[in-house]
Formats: C-alpha cells, structure tokens, sequence
C-alpha cells in the first residue's frame, strides 16, 4: 500500500509541475485520478481503466475550431459548435453538438459487463447550467442513456451526485427551477 501511495503523489507531483490544471478524485475502494491539461485545443482527461484492461485510459476532448482563432471565442468555422470525444483504449469516439468543450469522468461498471460507464458534461461559452450526459459501451458502440440537468461551473467532482443502484441504475442529483429557485431532486437512469 505505502508503494501505492508514493507511486500517486510522484505522479501528481509531476502532473503539477508540468500541466496547467489538474483535478484529482479519489473514490472508497478505486483510486480514480482525472487530470485535465489544456493543450492547443484538446483536453487530455486520465479517466482511469475503463475497459478491464490494467491500464490507465485517458479521454481526448477536441473542441470546435473558431473563425477568430487569435480569441478562441466567438462564431464556429462552418457553423460546427461540437466537441469529440476520443480514447487512449481505441473505443469509438462520440461527437457532442452545442459545445465547445466539455468533461469526461468515470463513474464505475454500473451494469456489470466489465466495461465502466461514462459522463459527459459539455459546455459553452457562458453560463453554468448544462447536463450530465450517461453513456455505456454497448455492441463495440457508446449508448446515450440519460441526461440530468445540474450546475456544471462546480469545482467539484460530479461523482459527488451520483450513485450506483441495485439492478444497473445510477441515481443522480438533478438541479431544476421551480418558482425562480433551484431545487435538487433525484433522478433514476438505467444504463441498459
């Protein structure tokens, strides 16, 4: 355990000294490190093993090119405000409209097939509400499972509001307007 342990701070170590932003999670029993490191314009996130394999993946978010390139604001070349998401364990990549950047976290094998399940949380230019997209791998391609609508300008982890259920189903904390307040309400999905 202690070898463990030196194995993470020499690699937050250098994970510090050498990148721009980091944001480390860990879990109970899981330790679970996403990174995140602007370079030019794609996010590079280490969203730990989540194909079974022993080795630790990382997600490659690809945003939009913009016709300004000098600001990295403003209009999309040829209208495609998109972010694609690709992946260091060769899984298909998914393409997210409406978007400009976006997150990509790990949230554990819900339904058991040896494969852990993903979030995606895109964003935009401005603002902080968004949604919290669920996906699973099924027959060699991503599923779309489930949305949920939250404040996505939190420094924190979004694992925070979400928790795996019995019979594959995550329940997550949604954040609605009713009556010009924010309400948290749980949520089920399945991932199916």
């Amino acid at each position: 355990m202690e070898d463990r342990k030196l194995h993470f701070f020499i690699f937050i170590f250098f994970v510090l000294m050498f990148k721009t932003e980091a944001q480390i999670n860990s879990t109970k029993n899981d330790l679970t490190i996403s990174t995140k490191v602007n370079e030019f314009d794609i996010e590079k996130l280490i969203i730990g093993d989540i194909n079974n394999d022993k080795i630790i993946d990382t997600a490659f978010v690809k945003g939009p090119r913009f016709i300004n390139e000098d600001d990295g604001w403003g209009d999309c070349k040829n209208g495609n405000c998109e972010i694609t998401i690709s992946f260091s364990c060769d899984y298909p990549n998914i393409s997210i409209g409406n978007a400009v950047s976006g997150f990509v976290e790990n949230i554990g094998d819900i339904d058991n097939d040896g494969i852990s399940e993903i979030i995606i949380v895109p964003s935009w230019f401005i603002g902080c509400w968004g949604q919290i997209h669920f996906y699973t791998m099924k027959s060699g391609k991503w599923k779309d499972v489930g949305r949920a609508k939250r404040n996505i300008c939190r420094e924190e982890s979004f694992m925070n509001c979400i928790k795996k259920m019995k019979g594959k189903k995550v329940q997550v904390i949604e954040e609605i307007w009713v009556d010009g307040d924010v309400v948290e309400k749980p949520k089920t999905i399945l991932i199916k």
